[in-house]
């Protein structure tokens, strides 16, 4: 249990509430990852236990699109008015192997009712199923699309925001790469929360410190990265591994959101420093106390709603309307 509880981490403290849930979930354990099938481990990763859901937008439509590898399930989220809107496309975590739209429901609800503005949420296809860079691969379909489609929506398609959580904070950041580089639909904004952009190494002092983390340990990460590639040598590639990539000029400005008590806290830190030495626009905020994900878990870690709050002023401030 101790090494649950970060007890030889001797520089922050774990917030109370969170030391209920990781208690909580080393009581009912369940099999090792190693030894789950892929539909197992989506079982018994599900979330929604977790997830105190917020008022419906005012429209809600479920559709779906061809993007590259096939039909890519969308789920758009209206505010209330005329228009246009700005846009965000969301991306859920899950770590490439696990996650649904409705496990981000109760984030993109909050996020078209309060900044107002259209969320088109992203089921992008999951691993091992589907091995990268298919993931990617329907991201940037979705942005295409957005680009596009988004003014039969009430949208802005120069207000598009790109933003995250844990595996789709990485597709966010590798998508914002890929249009730069392509030249392709321009995004006003990226938000990154608890962002993977390194699969190359599992050695950084946050791996050290909180490896052997319940909710997501150094383990664990190794056996969802074998599950999401093809083999390790595709780690290299700077549109897997974004924090590898050797410029990182002329990209939308960021916030990046990083955990204290998180195994990817480095990883999010990085990419931030990099950024700015770039000569982006970046902030980032690290949360005390908190671990991968938080802000998923709003009913039952508080300061997951305070952190959706946060994003919700950043998107406000950063998505104006011309």
């Amino acid at each position: 249990m101790s090494d649950f509880l970060y007890v030889n981490y001797k520089e922050g403290k774990l917030d109370e509430q969170v030391k209920l849930f990781i208690m909580d979930l080393a009581k009912n354990e369940s099999v090792p990852l190693s030894l789950q099938k892929p539909d197992e481990v989506r079982k018994n990763s599900s979330i929604l236990n977790w997830i105190l859901k917020k008022e419906e937008a005012f429209k809600i439509q479920n559709i779906s699109i061809i993007g590259k590898n096939g039909t890519i399930p969308l789920r758009i989220y209206s505010p209330k008015g005329n228009g246009p809107f700005p846009v965000i496309i969301y991306f859920h975590g899950g770590r490439w192997v696990f996650g649904t739209l409705d496990e981000a429901d109760h984030i993109c609800n909050a996020f078209s009712n309060e900044i107002p503005a259209i969320v088109v949420s992203v089921d992008y296809r999951l691993s091992p199923e589907y091995k990268c860079p298919i993931a990617i691969e329907d991201g940037y379909d979705a942005l295409l699309w957005t680009e596009k489609t988004i003014r039969n929506h009430k949208g802005n398609a120069n207000h598009i925001a790109v933003v995250g959580e844990s595996a789709g904070a990485n597709i966010a950041t590798v998508i914002s790469q890929i249009s730069r580089d392509k030249k392709g639909p321009k995004i006003a904004y990226q938000l990154l929360i608890c962002p993977v952009t390194n699969l190359t190494s599992f050695d950084s002092d946050s791996y050290t410190k909180f490896g052997n983390g319940i909710w997501l340990s150094k383990k664990n990460m190794e056996y969802y990265t074998d599950q999401y590639l093809r083999n390790r040598i595709q780690a290299e590639d700077p549109y897997i591994s974004p924090l590898l990539t050797y410029s990182l000029k002329n990209l939308p400005p960021a916030h990046i959101i990083t955990a204290e008590f998180d195994v990817l806290r480095d990883d999010g830190e990085e990419y931030a420093k990099r950024l700015s030495e770039a000569g982006n626009v970046v902030t980032h905020k690290r949360y005390s106390g908190m671990i991968h994900s938080f802000i998923i878990l709003n009913k039952v870690i508080n300061r997951a709603n305070d952190a959706i709050d946060d994003c919700i002023s950043l998107l406000q401030t950063n998505l104006q309307h011309e």
